[in-house]
């Protein structure tokens, strides 16, 4: 569905983060597909970025962007 989006989106917001900006990618864990997969990938992949996966009803993604 929009999953295809998950990439894109953070590749063009990733240059325009402050410090302690939070990311925030809802179902995670349905409907599953290599999209969000790719995207998970991506995200930990960052520098700076520290993400969590949260078992919280189709699962969200909260990652923190801290450069060091």
């Amino acid at each position: 569905m929009w999953k295809d989006l998950y990439i894109p989106c953070l590749e063009a917001f990733y240059p325009k983060l402050n410090p302690g900006a939070l990311i925030v990618a809802d179902n995670i864990f349905m409907p599953a597909n290599e999209d969000v997969k790719r995207y998970g990938e991506a995200v930990r992949a960052k520098p700076g970025i520290t993400s969590v996966l949260l078992p919280v009803g189709s699962g969200i993604e909260v990652s923190r962007y801290d450069p060091v």
